[in-house]
């Protein structure tokens, strides 16, 4: 597929989750769209705890010394990785849910574990086949595993007298776990050669990816966690309804990804192997154009919001616009924000992005806590605001000095 049809296709997979939230929305199901979103949290957040982001190791290592050997050694690594990952999974993922008072819905919690295990299994085929020259396929994935389930749950829930939680639940897991099963002989890990687990090698790499483990862990923590204080301090109802409009407005990573991040991701990358003036205008140019896009996207859903909130004729959805908006405002932020992320972790500024990320975590947690206790949903979006702010801010500064220092 073409990088325009890839584009596509992404874009394809936002439409259907779009219809899918205004679905849930539209038939006052905010409880179940505060559990599908608790769970989609629980599974972004765990991609990152559980991989422990060995590609770091392995990828720095093949990018030095590409070879088919070596390559065959990075695939049995990963796929050893997951006997020790997949465990964890199973234990781990249903007590969270019981912490987050989640676990009364037996199919939920069921289907989560499976959905979880299986986005830990994506995660180290996908970057596999990134090596084996497939990269394609992981875009093609998520349109099926995130996407396209979407529309058999809305048919099941309009069609028929199932329950909302299992026409979300049953669809979703099947689909994670068909995409996970294909995606293994996509990374060709069917061919490996059975034999002994080198837990020396897999605990040197995971020690070398420290940094960025905590950098990526973090990260992902921290973009969750406006939702865990929701649905902690506020319940699935409310959280249900703040899922709609971070989701609205969270479009604007995914479509700014698409159409510009993948396309100069690699020359970053390649640009900062020998930094100088040339990488720090690239990541400037990718930086403006990000905003660009970001600022089309967000204007767009601004003059989208009221028409669609008079077709939900929710009273909630027209008064729930500053909340929107703030949260809308982080995004530009940091979508801003990303080229200078890729510079940094592609200078091995890895902790410098790790103390970034802590120090963002512990604020957006003291901020989103006091914040939704006296302001409710709107002290919540002004904390996710407040953040990116910092992230940006930081972000940007370290690029202008650490970065131009070190060159």
């Amino acid at each position: 597929m073409s990088s325009k049809a890839l584009a596509i296709l992404h874009m394809a997979g936002l439409g259907i989750r779009f219809i899918f939230l205004l679905f849930l929305v539209k038939h006052d199901l905010p409880a179940v769209l505060g559990l599908y979103s608790i769970v989609s949290t629980i599974e972004t957040i765990g991609v990152y705890v559980f991989g422990f982001e060995m590609h770091t190791f392995t990828g720095r290592r093949y990018a030095r010394n590409p070879s088919r050997s070596r390559l065959a050694v990075l695939q049995r690594t990963h796929a050893h990785l997951l006997k020790l990952t997949l465990p964890m999974i199973v234990v781990v993922v249903p007590v969270v849910m019981w912490l987050l008072s989640v676990a009364s819905e037996v199919v939920a919690v069921g289907a989560a574990v499976v959905i979880v295990a299986a986005a830990a299994i994506l995660q180290e085929t996908t970057r596999m086949t990134v090596l084996l020259n497939k990269p394609h396929a992981s875009v093609q994935l998520t349109f099926f595993r995130s996407y396209a389930w979407h529309l058999i749950s809305i048919a099941l829930i309009a069609g028929t007298r199932i329950s909302p939680v299992t026409a979300i639940f049953i669809p979703w897991m099947l689909s994670a776990l068909a995409c996970a099963t294909y995606s293994l002989s996509l990374a060709e890990f069917r061919k490996i050669p059975s034999g002994r687990i080198n837990w020396r090698y897999i605990r040197h790499g995971i020690f070398k990816a420290r940094d960025y483990y905590f950098v990526a862990a973090a990260n992902s923590v921290q973009q969750s966690l406006d939702r865990i204080i929701v649905q902690s301090l506020l319940g699935s109802s409310v959280l249900g309804i703040y899922t709609f409009f971070q989701s609205l407005a969270s479009s604007i990573g995914g479509i700014v990804q698409s159409a510009v991040t993948n396309k100069y991701m690699m020359g970053i990358l390649r640009a900062y192997t020998k930094p100088g003036p040339e990488s720090r205008n690239l990541t400037r140019t990718v930086a403006r154009k990000s905003l660009f896009c970001a600022a089309l996207v967000g204007l767009a859903l601004i003059l989208a919001y009221y028409p669609m909130a008079r077709v939900l004729n929710k009273p909630y959805v027209l008064s729930s616009f500053p909340i929107f908006l703030m949260i809308l405002c982080a995004q530009l932020l940091l979508a801003w924000s990303q080229p200078y992320h890729l510079a940094l972790y592609a200078s091995h500024f890895d902790k410098l992005l790790r103390n970034i990320g802590l120090v963002s975590i512990i604020i957006s947690l003291a901020g989103g806590v006091a914040l939704a206790k006296l302001f409710g949903l709107v002290g919540v979006a002004m904390s996710v605001f407040g953040v990116a702010l910092f992230l940006a801010r930081m972000k940007y500064h370290t690029f202008k000095t650490a970065l131009e220092k070190a060159q």
